[in-house]
């Protein structure tokens, strides 16, 4: 069974198109795409990171991917970053009816002023496009020689 399978039958919700792209899905208008998540599974089920950063936690989507991939390489953790609290309540929601609460640790706050504490194997960046940037140079320092950094979707005009 899929990620994206296991999110679907027990948090319950629905995959769409995406409004965009119709040959792509997602849970909702403002989460990553489910293919996306699917390779962000097996990006951290091959890498195999015992350290991985996430900013824009939102709703607490690519959180899971990426912890499902911790919980069944049985090692690692992840930090995810959100500044606004009724998505980071929701997050922690479906992370623990996913039995993921173990592998993830949340941290309410802006990215532009965020302290991050020691090096990472693995930074996946999703906050506003706006900013992507700006967390890039803020964080590049916490990323270890050799780390893998992913930026998700920036705007067209970019």
């Amino acid at each position: 069974m899929s990620t994206t399978q296991k999110i679907n039958e027990i948090l319950g919700l629905p995959i769409v198109s995406e409004y965009m792209d119709i040959t792509r899905t997602m849970f909702d208008t403002g989460s990553i795409e489910c293919e996306v998540g699917e390779l962000y599974y097996a990006l951290v089920g091959l890498v195999r990171p015992l350290r991985i950063f996430e900013t824009g936690t939102y709703k607490g989507i690519s959180s899971i991917y990426i912890a499902q991939a911790l919980k069944d390489n049985r090692q690692g953790h992840l930090d995810s970053l959100e500044y606004e609290q009724q998505h980071l309540q929701l997050a922690k929601q479906r992370w623990i009816k996913m039995d993921l609460q173990d592998w993830i640790s949340e941290h309410l706050h802006d990215s532009r002023t965020f302290e991050l504490q020691g090096q990472y194997d693995m930074m996946f960046l999703d906050t506003e496009p706006q900013i992507r940037f700006f967390e890039m140079r803020r964080f590049w320092n916490n990323l270890k020689p050799g780390g893998y950094l992913i930026i998700h979707d920036l705007p067209e005009n970019f």
